[in-house]
């Protein structure tokens, strides 16, 4: 298990309670086994001030990693991350998602 993660199983989301100030430094994408008809999405969103920090999609014929790295996308320490996975069908396998933050200090 991963401290302050809470896995939402009805809404295929992960949920982050921030124990830091913390930035998103990039996220990656990858399909490792072609099962989706359409495009996978992830969305991070800050819901302690409802601020959707990234959204990254990849198409579902493109076996390929996809990273984004971004600047400003930054969470206090107590707010709560959503980290949605969403996916054409919902049962989409082989399906990694990487998120990398940066503690502030």
């Amino acid at each position: 298990s991963i401290p302050g993660v809470d896995v939402q199983t009805d809404t295929n989301a992960y949920r982050f309670n921030c124990p830091y100030d913390l930035t998103v430094e990039s996220l990656e994408l990858f399909l490792d086994q072609h099962s989706t008809s359409g495009d996978v999405t992830v969305t991070l969103t800050n819901t302690t001030d409802s601020n959707t920090m990234i959204t990254l999609s990849i198409a579902g014929t493109n076996l390929s990693a996809l990273t984004t790295s971004v600047s400003n996308a930054a969470c206090g320490g107590g707010d709560i991350i959503t980290f949605a996975i969403t996916a054409t069908p919902a049962d989409a396998q082989g399906l990694r998602a990487i998120l990398t933050f940066r503690r502030d200090l």
